[in-house]
């Protein structure tokens, strides 16, 4: 039987985005509905989701309006058709307050964080809760009236797509998270129930190392995290150079967007990042002899409602407070090219930013203070106490440089992950789309069928030339083959 698609959110999924998704559904003759109703009722901040005067936000007000006399351990634990509705709000919720300027938090529980939205911003915890029973009523009624197989979600962290993925639980229907990688090109898909970010199945990839397979892998991921500039749908490598006078071997602290969920999908306690950095700052300024580049995230202007309150003027700020000797050792930039940057560092640091793959790329072996998905395989210094900074770097034997044997358990990892996990922007995912929704494909069989052959790099080549170099040094028995084929059809009488 040919089960339809939910594609549950029109404004992120769908063909410029998730291009190589839509062809493999035209391939195959599954169906799919696009679900846009409400769009205004989400991709949006929660207050705006619930005012105006249209039937969906009275709607939404009058459920608000049951929790108005709540007692307060019944509204922490409220739930709606089985579902705990403070799992489905705090991550929009948080996102929210840190979007309007609440950059300075730190929530040891999450009975800790409802009591301070209680107390501060009860308006919009009321207004999370009925928006959540809204979106648990909408799924429920079109999960229940449709024979859904999958739903394509993205993210899964906003109240309307968490909603989503509680709400299957109670289905037949499986939810896929869709969400970008750093590469531009490769994308998630995974059958899960909660939110991707820096929470992804990739974080259980230990695969081991083999050379010859892994190096025919490695051509085609050398050239995606090269282009990564390039391909980045949000932010394009900037072509500046630095403008400060630092000799190499600074330390980079590479900013994430204050507001991304990468930061805030973490397990309590959640502190926030400025607070994070400033605590960097101190220790490596105070306790070490490096000088330090931050780099800030040019993107966060576009998530905060207030575009001048952000890292870049926060820590900009801070600076100023700091001694002139301190002052004198600290450069913040924000459209700088990160690739020089990480070039003439000793090594980078972050808390969870996906550049510091790109850092190992380049040779570094990067200092991660948060667990990150690609901590503990090998190829980062992981120190989830801050504290201990200062010690790891004024050790002799320190090094940011990445060792042979580091750098291939990270070429191991980043080629498991880009080749095995992900999705890639090109004919290379055909087989791995037909597996993901085998269970709903329609009697006719794709016309790109697994193939033994789809490892070798040569097969994405365009230019003749090329192609044909590439596939006399990774495929000469096909090579053989080919030109038996074609003498075959030119050389009258040839024979094998």
């Amino acid at each position: 039987m040919n089960y339809e698609i939910l594609i549950s959110d029109s404004l992120h999924i769908h063909e410029k985005n998730f291009k190589p998704v839509f062809e493999h559904f035209k391939r195959s003759n599954i169906s799919f509905n696009t679900y846009s109703k409400n769009n205004n009722h989400r991709n949006e901040s929660i207050d705006k989701c619930i005012s105006g005067d249209s039937e969906t936000s009275l709607t939404i007000r009058t459920h608000s309006k049951r929790f108005n006399r709540m007692d307060d351990d019944a509204f922490f634990n409220y739930t709606h058709r089985g579902l705990r509705i403070l799992t489905v709000v705090e991550l929009e919720i948080l996102n929210n307050l840190i979007s309007e300027g609440n950059f300075h938090y730190q929530f040891y529980s999450q009975r800790e964080f409802f009591d301070y939205c209680l107390s501060h911003h009860r308006k919009k915890l009321k207004s999370a809760y009925a928006l959540a029973v809204f979106w648990v009523d909408r799924w429920f009624e079109e999960l229940n009236t449709k024979n859904y197989r999958y739903a394509l979600v993205f993210s899964g962290s906003t109240i309307s797509a968490f909603s989503l993925l509680k709400t299957c639980q109670f289905f037949a229907t499986e939810p896929l998270i869709l969400e970008t990688f750093f590469t531009g090109r490769h994308f998630y898909i995974e059958n899960r129930y909660t939110p991707i970010p820096n929470n992804s199945e990739i974080k259980y990839i230990c695969p081991e190392y083999t050379i010859e397979y892994d190096t025919i892998r490695w051509r085609r991921t050398n050239e995606a995290i090269r282009k990564t500039g390039v391909n980045n749908k949000n932010v394009k490598q900037s072509k500046q150079g630095d403008k400060f006078q630092f000799e190499p071997g600074f330390l980079l602290l590479l900013c994430q967007v204050s507001n991304d969920y990468s930061i805030i999908n973490q397990r309590y306690p959640k502190r926030s990042t400025v607070d994070v950095y400033k605590k960097l700052i101190d220790k490596i300024i105070n306790e070490t002899s490096y000088n330090l580049v931050i780099k800030t995230h040019p993107w966060e202007r576009n998530n905060l409602k207030y575009t001048e309150y952000n890292t870049y003027s926060i820590l900009s700020i801070y600076k100023l407070e700091l001694p002139k000797s301190a002052q004198m050792r600290i450069h913040i930039v924000e459209d700088c090219n990160i690739v020089q940057l990480i070039e003439k560092s000793e090594t980078a640091l972050g808390i969870c930013s996906q550049s510091l793959l790109e850092a190992c790329f380049y040779g570094k072996k990067p200092i991660v203070v948060n667990n990150a998905f690609f901590s503990g395989k090998g190829f980062t210094y992981d120190m989830p106490e801050i504290n201990h900074i200062p010690e790891l770097v004024n050790d002799e034997k320190f090094t940011g440089l990445i060792s042979l044997d580091e750098y291939k358990s990270f070429m191991n990892f980043i080629n498991q992950t880009l080749h095995e996990h992900l999705v890639e922007s090109d004919h290379y995912s055909e087989a791995k789309l037909s597996r993901i929704f085998m269970g709903c494909r329609s009697s006719a069989r794709s016309h790109y069928p697994i193939n033994k052959e789809e490892k070798f790099s040569y097969l994405s080549q365009s230019s003749f030339w090329k192609r044909n170099v590439l596939k006399l040094i990774e495929n000469p028995k096909q090579v053989f083959a080919d030109v038996k084929n074609i003498s075959r059809s030119l050389i009258p009488g040839f024979r094998n």
